[in-house]
C-alpha cells in the first residue's frame, strides 16, 4: 500500500510538471459601447478590439489585433468605421514580432487566405461596398475591390503563385474617353501588386447611371469553381486544366471575367480575357456600344 501511494503522488507531481508553462506573447483590447444624443438621433459608437490568428506555425504563421472603431446614428442609414490593424510574426517564439502596423477606413477585418488580408467599408444608399485587400505579410494595400467580385485563381500542385480577379474602384480613370463614359474597371493582380487593368467605358447617355453587373468569371472546362462561403470572402477557381503547370504563361489562359452594362434600351456586354500573365485585347470582347481599354504593368 505504501509503494502504491507513492507512485500516485509521482504521478501527480509528474503531471503538474508536464502542464507548467511560460508565458511567450499577450494581446489584450478594451471594448466600448457609447450612446449620445445628437441632431441625427443617438450617436452609437462602438469600439472592440478582435484578434485573428492566420496560422500558428509555419512560414505563415501570424497573428492580427485588430480594433475596430464603429459610429452610427439611429436616424441615418449606414455607418463609419476605422480599424487599427497589428500584425505580428514570429522570430524565434511565437508571435514575438510586430511586423507592420495600419490604420485605415472600414472594418469586418477578415483573413482571406495566407496571402492577403481584408477591410470592408460598407457602400450607403445602394452604393458598393469597398473591399480594401492588403499584403498579410507588409500590409500594402493591393486594390479595392467593389462587393463579392474577388476571385482567386490557384494552380493545384505547382510553385505558381496565386493570381486574382475583381471589378476594383480604379480612382485614376479619366471618367471619359471620346463620346463614352467611364464605367468600371477590373483588375488582374497578385498578392503583392497589381499586374493588369481592363477600363469599361460605353455610350452612356446624360444623366444615366450604370455600372458592371452580373459579372463572373470564365472558368475552363476541368477547372472548379467555388463561391465564397459568405459575403466579402474569396471566392477560388482551382485551375485543374493547369495541374504541375510551371508555365506562368500559359497557367491562366483562357481565363477572365465577363459582364454587363445597362443602357436605357439595351444590355451591352463585355469579357475581359487573360493570356500571357495580363488581359489580352485580342482575346477580350465586347458589343458594340463598349469599348475596352488595357493597362498592363
Amino acid at each position: 500500500m505504501k509503494k502504491l501511494a507513492v507512485l500516485v503522488a509521482g504521478l501527480v507531481v509528474g503531471a503538474s510538471a508536464a502542464y507548467a508553462a511560460t508565458e511567450l506573447f499577450r494581446a489584450s483590447g478594451a471594448a466600448s459601447y457609447v450612446v449620445e444624443k445628437s441632431e441625427h438621433g443617438e450617436k452609437i459608437t462602438q469600439t472592440e478590439t478582435r484578434f485573428f490568428e492566420q496560422a500558428l506555425y509555419g512560414e505563415h504563421a501570424r497573428f492580427f489585433k485588430v480594433t475596430e472603431r464603429a459610429v452610427y446614428y439611429t436616424g441615418l442609414d449606414g455607418y463609419d468605421a476605422k480599424s487599427v490593424i497589428e500584425s505580428y510574426t514570429t522570430t524565434k517564439t511565437m508571435f514575438d514580432t510586430k511586423s507592420w502596423t495600419a490604420k485605415v477606413e472600414g472594418g469586418s477585418f477578415k483573413v482571406l487566405n495566407d496571402d492577403l488580408v481584408q477591410v470592408t467599408e460598407s457602400g450607403c444608399c445602394g452604393s458598393s461596398d469597398r473591399n480594401m485587400i492588403m499584403n498579410a505579410e507588409t500590409g500594402t494595400q493591393i486594390v479595392t475591390a467593389l462587393d463579392g467580385s474577388a476571385t482567386e485563381l490557384e494552380v493545384p500542385n505547382s510553385k505558381i503563385e496565386s493570381r486574382y480577379l475583381a471589378v476594383i474602384q480604379d480612382e485614376q480613370a479619366p471618367q471619359q474617353k471620346g463620346t463614352r463614359k467611364y464605367v468600371g474597371s477590373i483588375g488582374y493582380f497578385t498578392k503583392s501588386k497589381v499586374k493588369s487593368v481592363v477600363r469599361v467605358y460605353a455610350e452612356v447617355p446624360e444623366h444615366w447611371g450604370t455600372d458592371l453587373y452580373d459579372y463572373e468569371p470564365l472558368v475552363r472546362t476541368k477547372d472548379e469553381y467555388r463561391k465564397g462561403f459568405a459575403y466579402g470572402e474569396l471566392a477560388k477557381i482551382t485551375l485543374w486544366s493547369s495541374d504541375k503547370s510551371a508555365d506562368v504563361a500559359t497557367a491562366f489562359a483562357g481565363l477572365g471575367l465577363q459582364g454587363k452594362v445597362s443602357l436605357p434600351s439595351q444590355t451591352e456586354t463585355f469579357s475581359a480575357v487573360i493570356s500571357s500573365d495580363r488581359f489580352s485585347k485580342s482575346l477580350s470582347k465586347a458589343s458594340s456600344a463598349i469599348e475596352l481599354e488595357f493597362l498592363n504593368f
